[in-house]
């Protein structure tokens, strides 16, 4: 990563990792549909604002791919549930 140490960068993937745990929670967490939307809104809000800051501290190109991935998970995640087909 440009601009952030080694332990930063650590730190970082740990916290993608978390957001990844949090979804996947969530899929497969029993809870009713309009609920489970408002968790998936709020974790990819959530997502997106680390996003953001990713872009202020030059966190490199992999990361923010990986973020941009989850969060594109997370918005398919949701319109099968919005259609309720999950």
């Amino acid at each position: 990563m440009i601009g952030v140490t080694k332990l930063e960068e650590d730190k970082h993937f740990k916290i993608l990792q978390e957001f990844h745990y949090e979804f996947v929670w969530i899929k497969i967490h029993s809870m009713k549909r309009q609920h489970k939307l408002k968790e998936l809104v709020d974790l990819r809000n959530f997502l997106k604002e680390y996003q953001l800051f990713s872009e202020e501290v030059k966190i490199d190109d992999i990361f923010y791919e990986k973020i941009s991935s989850l969060v594109n998970e997370i918005d398919n995640y949701w319109w099968i549930i919005f259609r309720g087909k999950g």
